[in-house]
């Protein structure tokens, strides 16, 4: 769960006033070229809840709606001849569950039901875990994650968002994923 932050009193207030110049042409993170079999180890896992709205925290009238693995995935052993990457570190969110019970109409598509949580089956999968009966996934699960490897594929795309009418379309910049998920040999 996000953390708040609160003004505190080491803050001066009466600080001057900054006055920023254009970042539009900043870049905000290296885009790997894809790349199969990569080897990565857990070094985070995390849940992160997303809420109606995630300015507040969950309550009775902020419902939360998907609930995400968040893994914090290290290269271990480069990409290529010269091991490229080698302790680049890439995050990756995976479904662990939703809200369909508050949400049906948004969570009753066919997307949501069949295919929403594939990847997060290929890695339990892929760390050995039978997905027909997964364990409960608390604090100690998560610290248990720490430290295992898996092998993945990293993939480049356009990042989607949803527009004014809702439809994801893209925004011309690019991310990383990690899917593909299998054992560590």
């Amino acid at each position: 769960m996000s953390q708040a932050y609160a003004m505190s009193d080491d803050v001066d207030i009466n600080s001057p006033e900054i006055q920023m110049d254009d970042l539009s042409g900043q870049e905000t993170t290296e885009i790997l070229e894809p790349a199969k079999k990569v080897r990565f180890e857990i070094k985070k896992a995390t849940i992160r809840t997303q809420l109606e709205d995630n300015k507040r925290a969950e309550a009775d009238d902020n419902r939360w709606k998907v609930r995400r693995l968040s893994l914090d995935l290290a290269i271990t052993e480069g990409i290529g001849d010269e091991a490229k990457y080698k302790g680049k570190h890439l995050f990756q969110d995976l479904i662990l569950t939703f809200n369909q019970a508050e949400f049906s109409e948004q969570y009753g598509s066919d997307w949501w039901q069949k295919r929403s949580r594939g990847p997060t089956k290929e890695f339990f999968t892929a760390l050995g875990f039978d997905v027909k009966a997964l364990p409960p996934i608390n604090a100690d699960f998560l610290s248990d994650l720490v430290g295992r490897e898996v092998i993945a594929d990293i993939r480049k795309s356009e990042i989607r968002r949803p527009n004014d009418e809702g439809k994801y379309v893209g925004t011309g910049e690019q991310e990383n994923t990690v899917q593909n998920f299998r054992a560590a040999e």
